[in-house]
């Protein structure tokens, strides 16, 4: 529930059934926080890479719209006021396809839309064992910046001695 309520701070509750705001949960695996978010009236376009969690996720009730795809791959037909990868992209191991994975999240947020990815507050990488990179502002700042993204500020979990938090940028140019 943390998460949720950090999220929503972040994505807003300005939305209407006449004027839905567009959201695209990156890595939404069984679509927890895809239904969560269409529940206050987002139009939510969920992805990711496992068709198993992307059938259970459809299981679980309506609203969402759930589609088979890797972060660096989607392509959509209209850009997004938000989007979100929660606790996803410090999986990806491969510098060349977390950079890619980035990229394509970043070039589908409409002009004064928000990113909001988790990642550890830290200047620099931290690799996790075999199975996680932690990838701190310095890693961020200059891909995102170049893309004509703005950082927004750091929000944290505070919760169970997490160093995750929420980067959240917004879309100037």
């Amino acid at each position: 529930m943390r998460r949720l309520s950090l999220l929503m701070d972040l994505v807003g509750l300005q939305s209407s059934p006449t004027a839905p705001l567009y959201l695209l949960d990156a890595g939404c695996g069984k679509g927890w926080f895809s239904r969560e978010l269409a529940r206050f009236g987002h139009r939510v376009d969920g992805i990711d890479g496992s068709e198993a969690a992307l059938e259970n996720a459809r299981q679980n009730g309506g609203g969402p719209r759930y589609h088979q795809s890797s972060l660096s791959g989607w392509r959509s037909p209209w850009l997004y006021d938000v989007v979100l990868c929660v606790d996803v992209l410090f999986h990806i191991l491969d510098d060349g396809e977390w950079e890619r994975s980035v990229r394509n999240l970043a070039s589908l947020v409409r002009l004064g839309g928000r990113l909001v990815v988790a990642d550890w507050d830290a200047d620099h990488d931290e690799p996790m064992g075999n199975y996680q990179v932690l990838r701190g502002r310095n890693t961020y700042l200059p891909l995102l910046s170049a893309l004509g993204m703005r950082l927004d500020g750091y929000h944290p979990y505070d919760f169970r001695r997490s160093v995750i938090g929420f980067y959240a940028f917004t879309r100037t140019s």
